[in-house]
C-alpha cells in the first residue's frame, strides 16, 4: 500500500432518520452541501446526512475516486454519465441517480476532463 492512500478516508458515517450507518467510500456517488447541511447520495440511490463540510471532506478524500466539481459539490468519478456543453461559460454534469443536473464552469470542466482521462 502506498503512504498516499494511508490518508484518504475509507469510510464516512451517514445520518439517516433511523440511524448512523457506516458507507464505504466506494459507495458514494455525490455529497452536496445546501444550507448549511451535507447531503450524501450513495449510488443505490439511499441518501444521509454527515456533520463534514465539503472543505473537511475535500482534505480526507482520494480525488482519484472523489472530486469537488463546484462549491456545492463532491462527485464519484465512477459515477459520471455525461458532461454536456450548457452555453459559453458553463457545463451540465449528469450523474447515474442523483437527482440533480450539476452546473460546471468552464475550468472545473476542464479539470474534471483531466481526471476522468488520467
Amino acid at each position: 500500500m502506498l503512504d498516499r492512500d494511508l490518508k484518504y478516508r475509507k469510510r464516512l458515517i451517514i445520518e439517516r432518520s433511523d440511524g448512523s450507518y457506516p458507507v464505504k467510500v466506494e459507495e458514494i456517488e455525490c455529497i452536496k452541501s445546501e444550507n448549511g447541511e451535507t447531503m450524501v447520495w450513495m449510488v443505490d440511490g439511499g441518501h444521509g446526512t454527515t456533520h463534514h463540510s465539503l472543505n473537511d471532506l475535500m482534505d480526507q478524500l482520494d480525488p482519484r475516486q472523489l472530486l469537488r466539481v463546484s462549491r456545492q459539490h463532491i462527485v464519484s468519478l465512477d459515477c459520471i454519465t455525461s458532461i454536456r456543453q450548457y452555453d459559453d461559460k458553463h457545463y451540465i454534469l449528469n450523474l447515474k441517480s442523483f437527482p440533480d443536473k450539476i452546473k460546471l464552469t468552464r475550468e472545473r470542466a476542464a479539470q474534471l476532463r483531466y481526471y476522468l482521462e488520467n
